[in-house]
């Protein structure tokens, strides 16, 4: 079993206008720190390389409207020194945005999408995480159905071109004041999606990204969610919070009292893990509590969160 970091905080976003062996000496470096503190992988965030503003403003700059030539130049310095570090990239994130409004913008959006999923195979990767589109609360259950089975079903011909599994993720919605049921924020949601979506496919392309800290901000059970996907499951999102907002903090830094119990149930975390045998990679999403850091104190933090993955397979084994 392997333990992963989220790039966003510990890879840096190079600019396209360096020169080449700039570009290889920045990257080497944060391969280096990553590997050395611990972890054996990344999760690759392709939502870092453009203005989220994009995807809803056409008049911003969008960083994936360029041919994909010219972005798989970018990128393979990142899939080249990566493997030479003896990491891997166990999964990719797709950009997103929350509601992107039908017609001219919608349709960037959606092709926006599929070159990443073109990317997450050109840097040999299985795995790319796609956000649902969130519009409960504005349209009804009934119209986010349609139109997310809609956008998955359509974005099948390039996942399988480029040998890529899709993976859905529990969501939130947030409202002024409180969180709002959504997209796979349960279990039997999900494993509807899932049931759907590669019954369309006519295999498995389909597979589920279990993110523990949407899952505590939406009061429901790691173990019983992660039971109930059984062999669906095939990445994680792993980060802390307070159980109201979405922190994406370092492993075990909230607790519901001083000496009381972790806001998070990581026990049923790992309890779930071991009753579906999930053997995959123990993904961090925890960048922001990197970036949070003091920078002499961000490779402290990296090796702190790996010691947590250490800890979780340790458990894992005693279970």
């Amino acid at each position: 079993m392997n333990i992963g970091i989220q790039a966003l905080g510990s890879l840096r976003v190079v600019d396209p206008a360096r020169k080449p062996e700039e570009t290889e000496k920045q990257l080497r470096a944060d391969y280096t720190a990553i590997k050395e503190a611990g972890f054996d992988a990344i999760d690759f965030g392709l939502e870092c390389f453009l203005d989220s503003r994009s995807l809803s403003d056409r008049s911003v700059p969008c960083f994936f409207d360029r041919p994909m030539e010219e972005l798989e130049e970018y990128f393979l310095p990142y899939r080249e020194l990566c493997a030479e570090s003896g990491l891997e990239i166990s999964q990719t994130h797709a950009p997103f945005e929350k509601c992107v409004e039908e017609g001219e913008r919608r349709e960037h959006y959606f092709g926006v999408i599929e070159k990443a999923i073109r990317l997450t195979g050109f840097l040999k990767v299985p795995y790319c995480v796609v956000h649902p589109i969130i519009m409960r609360r504005l349209y009804g259950p009934e119209k986010e159905w349609k139109d997310n089975t809609a956008m998955f079903k359509r974005l099948v011909p390039v996942a399988k071109e480029s040998g890529v599994m899709i993976c859905l993720e529990n969501m939130f919605d947030r409202n002024p004041r409180d969180v709002d049921e959504t997209v796979c924020s349960g279990a039997d949601e999900a494993v509807r999606y899932l049931d759907e979506l590669n019954d369309f496919a006519g295999e498995e392309r389909f597979g589920f990204c279990f993110d523990l800290g949407h899952a505590a901000l939406m009061r429901r059970s790691p173990r019983d969610y992660i039971k109930a996907l059984g062999g669906r499951l095939k990445i994680l999102h792993l980060h802390d919070n307070d159980g109201t907002h979405d922190f994406h903090a370092l492993p075990f830094t909230f607790v519901a009292a001083w000496g009381g119990p972790y806001v998070i149930n990581w026990d049923g975390l790992i309890e779930g893990l071991s009753s579906v045998g999930y053997d995959g990679t123990l993904s961090f999403e925890a960048g922001p509590g990197i970036l949070a850091l003091p920078e002499p104190l961000k490779q402290a933090g990296r090796v702190f969160t790996a010691e947590c993955g250490k800890y979780i397979i340790k458990q894992l084994r005693e279970v």
